[in-house]
């Protein structure tokens, strides 16, 4: 028997009526880095438009998504990426590698990962709050992520596979204490979702099988490891445009 009585409604996830929570679309931990540098629970929302101001959000994003069952299946996903960032990238001295300036992050759960990578881009997609407007994936990908996060399929490294660069602004300043509103934008015939989150930018390829995406060297590998780039926001292709746009609108100088 379904539970939830009259407050019942369908769960995006498992489908089934019941009664749902108020779900973070971006995870809590998440939050937790922003509060830092701020007075109270406060934290700067950005967008590349010119028309846009920067505001000062109060809230988490939070939305009557899932279920408390469906919300208990995504903590575990969060609780491992929470300390991988933690203690294995926040506190780690990069390397230069390959002529690159790259944290090479070993023996991270890629079951778990993954599928908290997926079902960021999953909960964003299908979320009707106004922050997350720019991202909707069509119809398809929005059922083949929800089946593969109920089932926890997290499939090969390049379904739907995620870069993380850690981009280095002026001054080769690290901004971690605001957020960007998430985007969807179709380059050289692929479509791509990014997200600015803990410090860096989530760039999901949008597509199962993209082998030939030209980042699968970069997407978290079945054995563990994960590369996280850093490095100067001008001379990254994808993202130059934005951070131009970032700075003509007043956005970029001050951090906020």
């Amino acid at each position: 028997m379904n539970e939830g009585g009259l407050n019942a409604a369908c769960c995006s996830l498992c489908l089934e009526k019941k009664k749902l929570e108020d779900s973070h679309i971006i995870s809590k931990f998440i939050y937790k880095p922003l509060y830092k540098s701020m007075q109270g629970h406060k934290f700067y929302v950005l967008s590349t438009s010119p028309e846009e101001k920067t505001t000062d959000e109060q809230e988490e994003v939070r939305e009557k998504l899932l279920c408390r069952q469906c919300e208990e299946r995504l903590s575990l996903f969060e609780d491992h990426v929470a300390r991988v960032f933690r203690r294995r990238i926040h506190d780690v001295k990069p390397k230069p590698w390959r002529g690159k300036n790259r944290i090479v992050v070993k023996n991270i759960n890629y079951q778990r990962f993954k599928l908290f990578e997926l079902s960021l881009l999953w909960r964003a997609s299908v979320s009707k709050h106004r922050f997350f407007s720019q991202v909707k994936l069509d119809s398809d990908d929005e059922e083949k992520l929800r089946q593969m996060i109920l089932a926890k399929d997290s499939g090969e490294p390049y379904d739907y596979g995620c870069v993380l660069i850690m981009p280095l602004w002026e001054k080769n300043k690290i901004i971690d204490d605001l957020i960007f509103q998430p985007d969807y934008l179709l380059e050289g015939g692929q479509k791509y979702c990014r997200f600015s989150l803990l410090g860096c930018l989530w760039v999901f390829v949008v597509a199962t099988g993209a082998e030939n995406s030209g980042f699968e060297e970069l997407f978290l590998r079945k054995d563990g490891t994960l590369i996280v780039i850093r490095e100067a926001v001008e001379n990254i292709d994808l993202f130059r445009t934005f951070a131009k746009n970032l700075k003509s609108a007043g956005k970029l100088e001050s951090g906020k």
